[in-house]
This record gives C-alpha cells, sequence and structure tokens, in this order.
C-alpha cells in the first residue's frame, strides 16, 4: 500500500486499490470488499492434520509474513503482541503471490489473503488451519487524493454555467470501472449519482466537484455530506461495489 499511496500524493495516478485502515490528510477512502486472512499451510505440513492448533504452535513455526510496514503485517503482529507471543518471523516480504508459492514449497506458514489462497486451496496445495480463538481480516478499498481537481475544475464549470437558471443546472457524477487482467478479459460496472449544481462552492471536503454538487434528495453537496453518506450514494462507490466480485476473484491483490 505505501508505494500505491506515494503514487498518488505524487499525482502519479488517479486510484489506489489498498489494504485499510489507512489515514492521510490528503487522501480520501472507500472499503468495497473485507478479505479473510486465514492461516494457511502446505498440504503435507503437520498442522495440516490438526483440527485447530494455538497461537503459541503458531509462533514456534517458521512464518512468512509480510514487510512490518504493511496494514496486513500489523493485524497480525497486534494480536501476537496482545497473546504475549513472539512468532517465529524467517522471511519478509510484499508479494502474497511470492508468499503462496513459498508455503507451498514447505518454506513455513503465513497468514494470507483469502484472495490470494483460494485456487490453491480448491487444489489441495495448501489448506486453511483454525487457531483457536484467532481470526484474521483486512478491509480493501479504493483511495483517491483529496482537492486535486477543485480549483481550476470548479472555475471551468462555474464560467460555463454562468446565467443558466437553477431549474437548468441538472447533472449527474458517473464513474465507469474497467478491471483488465494480462490475458485481455475486461470487466466494467457503472455507477451514477444525479443531482443539481449550486452557484456556488459550499463545503471543504471532497474534492473536484464535490462542492457545487447537491446530491437528488439531499440539501448538502457532496463536500458537506459526512463522508460515510457519500461513500454510500456517489457514483464511485456504486461502480466499486458491482465491480467488487471481479476483485474477489483475482488473487493477486497488492498489500
Amino acid at each position: 500500500s505505501r508505494y500505491l499511496v506515494d503514487d498518488l500524493l505524487l499525482n502519479r495516478s488517479e486510484f489506489a486499490v489498498i489494504s485499510l485502515p489507512f489515514a492521510h490528510p490528503k487522501l480520501e477512502t472507500v472499503s468495497i470488499h473485507r478479505d479473510s486472512m486465514p492461516l494457511v499451510a502446505g498440504a503435507s505440513h503437520p498442522f495440516s492434520r490438526r483440527s485447530s492448533v494455538g497461537l503459541e504452535e503458531v509462533a514456534e513455526e517458521p512464518l512468512i509474513l509480510f514487510h512490518a510496514d504493511s496494514v496486513s503485517r500489523k493485524i497480525v503482529d497486534e494480536r501476537f503482541a496482545e497473546s504475549g507471543v513472539s512468532p517465529g518471523v524467517v522471511m519478509e516480504m510484499r508479494s502474497p503471490e511470492a508468499m503462496r508459492k513459498l508455503v507451498e514449497a514447505g518454506v513455513g506458514i503465513s497468514f494470507l489473503p483469502h484472495l490470494t489462497v483460494q485456487d490453491s486451496l480448491t487444489s489441495g496445495a495448501l489448506v486453511t488451519v483454525n487457531v483457536q480463538g484467532v481470526r484474521f481480516g483486512r478491509e480493501i478499498g479504493v483511495a483517491w487524493r483529496q482537492g486535486r481537481y477543485f480549483g481550476p475544475a470548479i472555475r471551468r464549470l462555474l464560467d460555463a454555467l454562468h446565467g443558466i437558471s437553477d431549474d437548468d443546472r441538472t447533472a449527474r457524477f458517473r464513474c465507469v470501472v474497467a478491471v483488465v487482467v494480462p490475458d485481455g478479459r475486461t470487466w466494467t460496472a457503472e455507477g451514477a449519482c444525479e443531482g443539481r449544481i449550486l452557484q456556488a462552492t459550499r463545503g471543504d471536503a471532497g474534492f473536484g466537484y464535490d462542492p457545487l454538487f447537491v446530491p437528488a434528495g439531499y440539501e448538502n453537496t457532496f463536500a458537506e455530506l459526512d463522508a460515510g453518506v457519500k461513500n454510500r450514494i456517489s457514483h464511485r462507490a456504486l461502480a466499486l461495489r458491482q465491480i467488487a466480485d471481479v476483485l474477489k476473484s483475482l488473487a493477486d491483490l497488492p498489500d
């Protein structure tokens, strides 16, 4: 997530799919999926024949974990710390796909996103191991930079609508999300939010045209609405929720 966020802050990308929670004063995020992070082991590992294991037993095994600065790693570290157990970390990595292959090869065990290991679980190359009293999971979301287009975009829009009456200032936000994989398969989803454009800006939150746009059924602009409301009704949220099933089917999301 750190490198993806750096790209956002440096204006090298518009959006990023990252692990949540992630807080930054210049970024907004919306959650689109919750993914479990089971403990997985190779099919020949002794844990594969156990109905459950204790966290203390897990700590004694060679563990392959994400780098310490990742959200997924922090989730695991916090639970070990709460239990007063020090894990036996033998390798730290950023690629969940590489970690999956090492676990399949018997190098160690790992807590990995279900999205990453679902095919290996189906084929029998990996097994999930129930850890007594422990359930790990992560939120997957989309992040974007606040205010990137605020000034010039709003000025151009107000100039274009100068003299237009309130009755004729209807508008819609529209978002089309596309997911394309290397073999050429493509999925798309569309979301739209109807509303109207004000004569002047209101509110300080959001970005782009948010301070001018009042969604249908509301009196506040996107820049005034609570983030939870906006993330529920916005065009981006609607499109991303539709495409969530596609994201669930892709195994190698970056941490």
